[in-house]
């Protein structure tokens, strides 16, 4: 395999019933955005967006009118394959390599796996990584997230969200992609 698709996911919604769920995936390339970051606590999704601005970067979002625990793992897969197709990249010379904001029980991750392995014929294992913890450094509060991308997908999301709150219509915005699993 060739080359490697570093994919960092989060969704928000913070459990509404009442608002769509928002699921960010943030993409490179890059093998440095791929590893763990330490930053203070709090989000900046204008420092995420300009970010992921680059040539071999970039961000998705979908909606999904469900609130389930499994939205993450369920619509990830689409907006993975949206931007590949976007950036006419091999899918069989491809690999993922994703991480996700908050906890994946053996059964997301392996519900993720199988979405993946389906659309992309893998036959290796799929690094999955997950969990950002909030820990305490001295007086600060810092966040301690599994890559770059997922404090990106994290910021966007937070946005994305405050937005929807706002009565923004999400569906308009060039970013959204309507997913189907």
């Amino acid at each position: 395999m060739g080359l490697t698709l570093y994919v960092g996911a989060d969704e928000a919604g913070h459990g509404s019933r009442k608002s769509d769920e928002i699921i960010v995936a943030a993409f490179s390339l890059y093998h440095g955005d791929g590893g763990k970051i330490h930053i203070p606590v709090g989000r900046n999704s204008n420092s995420a967006k300009n970010y992921l601005a680059t040539q071999g970067k970039g961000w998705l979002f979908t909606l999904n009118g469900k609130f389930a625990r499994e939205s993450l793992t369920l619509e990830v897969p689409g907006l993975i394959d949206y931007w590949v197709r976007k950036n006419d990249l091999a899918k069989d010379d491809l690999r993922i390599a994703s991480a996700f904001d908050g906890e994946l029980n053996l059964g997301r991750q392996e519900q993720f796996k199988e979405e993946m392995r389906r659309r992309y014929n893998f036959s290796e294992d799929i690094d999955i990584r997950h969990h950002a913890k909030t820990q305490h450094i001295g007086k600060r509060k810092e966040k301690s997230y599994d890559s770059k991308l997922v404090w990106a997908a994290d910021s966007i999301a937070s946005n994305l969200f405050m937005e929807s709150r706002k009565k923004i219509n999400l569906r308009g915005h060039q970013q959204y992609v309507p997913v189907e699993n």
